[in-house]
């Protein structure tokens, strides 16, 4: 069962809303984009960051591909939106997040200087917290268990694969199908009949491999395990297609698919 970012802090979005951050994400419209989570931010009294752990893809049924904002610029190469995501994860964000609710309580956001030194504790719980947070938005799993790094890397976005990794993405996290991202980016690259994208997924592969801590015991998919699972691997990424993984097509409605880069 994949976790998702629920741990965050969140606001109840309208699907509306989510809909258009999802297709500004995809339609990488950074500008319009910035200014549509500034207005949520401020309606809903919360930091953009808190406006990014919300914009999980699901509908009124609790179904959707259970994708994060992320998982789209991430599918889709956008770099510059992905670090626009990255630098909402900074710690300084959850300090905003405080500070607003306090506000909106009409509590005073000042400290005395006479409060004992206990009260240092809490800050130090808060720093803790944000940072579980912060891994668990960037190692959001999908419906399909897929993270923000499974889908750069089986799309070969190696940039993006540095920039997630860099901000602490976990390449040894394992989606449905048992597979890290790694293993499933190799998957990819065997159903693509594109020969620059087998390329570039394999600088992604290598690149990992290389600094990944742990991710060489992960990638346990040996030859004769490939050749015997192949066809049914070919069914998996259909039925990945048909929950926005990837560059296919994506559900009938569109707020899952992910363009093609």
């Amino acid at each position: 069962m994949p976790f998702t970012s629920s741990s965050s802090p969140t606001v109840p979005l309208p699907f509306d809303d989510i809909d258009e951050l999802i297709y500004l994400t995809r339609a990488n419209e950074l500008a319009d984009l910035t200014s549509a989570i500034d207005t949520l931010s401020t309606t809903h009294a919360c930091s953009p960051r808190t406006i990014l752990a919300s914009a999980i893809d699901m509908d009124a049924d609790g179904l959707g591909s259970q994708s994060s904002l992320l998982h789209y610029a991430a599918g889709n190469g956008h770099l510059g939106t992905m670090k626009y995501f990255l630098s909402l994860l900074d710690h300084g964000e959850a300090t905003r997040d405080e500070t607003l609710t306090q506000k909106s309580n009409g509590e005073s956001t000042s400290t005395s200087a006479s409060q004992p030194r206990d009260n240092d504790a809490p800050a130090s719980t808060s720093s803790t917290q944000t940072h579980t947070q912060t891994r668990r938005l960037l190692n959001h799993q999908n419906v399909s268990g897929n993270t923000p790094l499974h889908w750069a890397a089986m799309n070969g976005h190696l940039d993006v694969v540095i920039a997630l990794v860099r901000a602490g993405a976990d390449a040894r996290v394992r989606n449905a199908a048992g597979r890290d991202c790694i293993v499933e980016a190799e998957v990819s690259a065997l159903n693509n009949g594109r020969s620059e994208v087998q390329a570039q997924i394999g600088e992604c592969v290598v690149w990992m491999l290389k600094n990944c801590e742990g991710v060489e015991e992960g990638v346990g998919v040996g030859k004769n395990e490939v050749e015997e699972e192949e066809s049914g691997q070919r069914n998996d990424m259909s039925t990945s297609a048909a929950n926005g993984e990837g560059t296919s097509s994506g559900n009938d409605d569109g707020t899952t698919k992910v363009l093609d880069t």
